[in-house]
């Protein structure tokens, strides 16, 4: 990457403790094309080492046991390492690989800051395997790719069937270097029974080793062209591949998932203690007028989940719970995610709790209350993340409450995803996103504050070929126990593809680190000092440095690939966490605390009736006392007066 800078409104003087009037924001080129970085180096196919002992990855004895043992040169850059165990992450969550530290293992991954990114192509069995994360390699879908080199892909354009599916154009390619576009053959690899796969983090993009004479891939299928090559993260073939390489099914860190896409329940059950209940719906009168699953593409086709709050009694209210799970990971932190629609009253109440159980006999737990949405309605869906930190069998439940009101709507819950990995500190909702590209705008978000009280700001410039994102520090409540410059906190920027399957998401996301001793740490510096004063559009005022951030960080062509827009919104999600420690160590602790929140009930007779005892159900529950239903039954009738008729006979031989 190159370091670049833009004047805004001038220059800004790092040792003046005079306030500046003046602000420059320091932004990066965003570069993941890996051969681009690895230009020069003379490696294989762009990115691999050889390993001259074999030329075959069909064995066994070239797969990893897992978890997969690694280490990090004393050399890797502080960034690169929480980058990368970001990317472990994503392996967590997608699939069953795991990593641990190298202990007594004889071969592992060493990963290395050499010149560029590359690594070997399984386990080579040579002890502790290079895997290199140079300058500009710290990007978590390069990271992604390297790493599934050494568990042992090639890249996807390699495959024996790819005439099938793109065309190489020979003439087009740098001389010496067509050896890059050879085929693996069937004897020396597997696909997995996979499709051929365009999406593939692994695939080569349609530039690759151009000799400036035109492309040097096309796709046979013309609407893939301008996709191969992305470097976003694993797709979903990707994913299912690399589990049957290693014979497995299931992730290490996925829990549950539900959008309702066929009028079920998915594995959630439904009850209630008064007239309110959970309903699987198309749509609401009262709003939303579909789910989101599909949101801007099939109105009112898609299911969702509705607690209504248009009529009942006040205080009425109905669970929707999951089924119950069990932590499997050593750092008990779990995310829950959803996408609501609030259309009732201010006063209405979706509390969500989860319930921790001793053992599978425990039959009531022990609850707490871990989020809630209360407050004025919107006429659009919007996303929550909430942060949990079971450590034992637990459930979650969305309990709708009906408040003193009146509602025309109420609570809409819709693509549910549950997983053992950290929530995203900070969610930036944009709307009308298409309006604004056209204008060019600028959105600024609320002030955010880190775990530790770094008060910081993210603002996205919105044009109409590209979009830049930024973030900076600002002035809080927490300045003056607060280490300056800041030190060594890695701010993470994602925008967030709105799959609703998080396992099948492939957001584009970009990290940097704060150092306080480099040649731009003044804008690390408190912004107090070094800041100038900044007035938001809720009528706060707070100080302000510059920001630091990418200036190509996604065009305006690729935001409409995917699901990054739904219906015209988009989402950033935003982290500041402290990495200090991976100075000097190669893994980070785990944080099981959940931030207290400010959260209060809207009923004073709160006490726990426990969890649903009614089994799951596909339907909607009966809205109409059941003794109704049996007289309004002709069959029913008929079966009671023929067993009444047996009982007389009986009792009356």
């Amino acid at each position: 990457m190159k370091y670049l800078a833009f004047l805004i409104l001038g220059l800004i003087a790092k040792q003046s403790w005079s306030l500046p009037t003046q602000l420059t924001d320091i932004w990066e080129e965003v570069d993941d094309n890996i051969f681009n970085i690895n230009r020069n180096l003379n490696l294989s196919e762009g990115d691999l080492l050889l390993n001259t002992k074999r030329s075959a990855i069909l064995g066994n004895e070239y797969r990893w046991e897992t978890p997969v043992p690694y280490t990090f040169d004393a050399g890797l850059d502080v960034n690169a390492k929480g980058v990368i165990l970001k990317a472990f992450e994503q392996f967590y969550l997608k699939t069953c690989i795991g990593f641990k530290l190298q202990e007594t293992e004889q071969n592992y991954i060493s990963v290395q800051k050499e010149s560029g990114c590359f690594s070997y192509v399984g386990n080579v069995l040579i002890g502790g395997q290079i895997l290199s994360i140079g300058n500009g390699c710290d990007q978590i879908g390069i990271v992604e790719h390297e790493f599934l080199h050494a568990l042992g892909f090639f890249h996807e354009q390699s495959r024996y069937d790819r005439d099938n599916y793109i065309t190489i154009i020979w003439e087009n390619i740098e001389k010496d270097k067509e050896h890059n576009f050879r085929k693996i053959l069937k004897n020396e690899s597997t696909t997995q029974g996979t499709p051929y796969d365009y999406n593939s983090l692994m695939h080569y993009g349609p530039n690759a080793f151009s000799n400036g004479n035109g492309t040097t891939i096309i796709t046979k299928l013309p609407q893939f062209q301008d996709v191969i090559g992305q470097r976003l993260g694993m797709s979903h073939y990707d994913m299912v591949e690399l589990n049957k390489l290693y014979n497995c099914t299931s992730s290490i860190a996925f829990l549950l998932g539900c959008s309702f896409v066929n009028e079920t329940a998915c594995e959630l059950t439904r009850c209630s203690r008064s007239q309110a209940s959970w309903e699987s719906v198309t749509f609401n009168p009262g709003g939303p007028p579909s789910g989101h699953t599909n949101l801007g593409i099939s109105e009112g086709t898609d299911f969702f989940m509705h607690f209504s709050t248009a009529t009942g009694g006040e205080g009425d209210r109905a669970q929707l719970e999951t089924k119950r799970m069990t932590p499997r990971r050593n750092c008990t932190v779990q995310c829950l995610q959803f996408y609501y629609y609030h259309s009732g009253n201010e006063s209405d109440q979706l509390n969500i709790w989860m319930r921790e159980f001793d053992d599978d006999n425990d039959p009531n737990g022990t609850r707490r209350l871990m989020g809630q949405i209360t407050g004025p309605a919107a006429d659009y869906w919007q996303l929550l993340h909430v942060p949990l930190n079971a450590t034992k069998i637990f459930q979650v439940e969305f309990e709708g409450q009906k408040g003193e009101g009146n509602s025309s709507g109420g609570f809409s819950v819709d693509d549910i995803n549950l997983s053992e990995t950290e929530c995203p500190h900070q969610t930036f909702q944009i709307r009308n996103v298409e309006q604004l590209i056209a204008s060019t705008t600028s959105l600024y978000s609320p002030r955010y504050y880190s775990r530790d009280g770094y008060g910081y700001q993210m603002w996205a410039n919105l044009k109409p070929n590209h979009t830049e994102v930024f973030v900076r520090l600002v002035s809080g409540e927490n300045d003056d126990r607060l280490q300056w410059p800041c030190p060594w906190r890695q701010i993470t920027i994602a925008i967030m593809d709105q799959n609703p399957d998080i396992q099948q998401r492939m957001s584009r996301q970009m990290s940097y680190t704060t150092d306080p001793k480099s040649h731009h740490s003044f804008v690390w510096d408190d912004p107090r000092r070094v800041g100038m004063l900044f007035n938001d559009s809720n009528g706060q005022s707070y100080y302000v440095n510059s920001g630091v951030g990418y200036n190509n960080f996604m065009t305006s062509e690729e935001m409409r690939r995917r699901d990054f827009m739904k219906a015209g919104d988009i989402f950033f999600l935003v982290n500041m966490e402290d990495i200090s420690e991976l100075r000097f160590n190669n893994a980070l602790e785990c944080n099981t605390l959940v931030q207290p929140q400010n959260l209060s009930l809207f009923s004073t007779n709160r006490e726990d009736e426990g969890p649903c005892v009614t089994p799951p159900t596909t339907a909607p529950p009966p809205t109409t006392a059941s003794s109704s239903i049996m007289v309004s039954s002709p069959v029913i009738v008929l079966l009671m007066v023929l067993a009444l008729g047996h009982l007389l006979l009986y009792l009356n031989p």
